[in-house]
């Protein structure tokens, strides 16, 4: 009936529509601290962009989540000092991506966000509404690239983009990936 209220206790997508044609309203429910994380587990859930397959299952599965997360970043910068500079910048990019790029997931789960989260914002974006491309000038002994991503249509947004990967662009990431498991970002 009209006037009726419905309570979405939990996080997530919820996509309403009133009849078979699927036309509808998309609707995400996320916690207060949104767009931040500071829960241990979206925590190590948003590293599966820097964590190898062995030490994401590691942190997921411990008894003491918080101390495994701690280790996974000294272990990789082996400084106290590069650690706090790397996490403080990796989650205030997290942040950033889920402020962007958040439709009907997190902006960190995105393609777009992805790419963010590791390279930071781009210098140059092209836009021709079919396509988006993600120019990053040569910084740190490291060479330009262009990430394009397409756009798809889709059921729950109108601006899904997907990035188009290349064997062009694999060894710039798997340096920029070492370089934040060093804590030289």
């Amino acid at each position: 009936e009209s006037g009726d209220s419905i309570l979405l206790s939990e996080n997530g997508l919820y996509y309403f529509h009133l009849d078979e044609s699927q036309l509808g309203q998309s609707i995400v429910i996320t916690d207060k601290q949104y767009p931040k994380i500071s829960n241990v587990d979206l925590l190590i859930e948003s590293l599966r962009y820097l964590a190898t397959e062995e030490e994401y299952m590691k942190m997921k599965s411990s008894f003491n989540k918080r101390e495994m997360f701690e280790k996974f970043w000294l272990n990789n910068t082996k400084s106290e000092a590069k650690a706090k500079r790397a996490i403080k910048e990796y989650y205030k990019r997290v942040r950033e991506t889920n402020q962007l790029f958040t439709t009907y997931k997190e902006g960190w789960k995105t393609d777009m966000g992805m790419v963010y989260i590791i390279l930071g914002p781009p210098n140059l974006i092209y836009n021709n509404g079919n396509t988006e491309e993600w120019y990053y000038e040569k910084r740190d002994q490291m060479p330009g690239v262009n990430f394009t991503f397409n756009r798809i249509k889709n059921l729950f947004c109108r601006d899904h983009y997907v990035l188009i990967r290349n064997e062009n662009i694999k060894g710039y990431w798997y340096l920029s990936i070492d370089r934040w498991r060093r804590g030289l970002n």
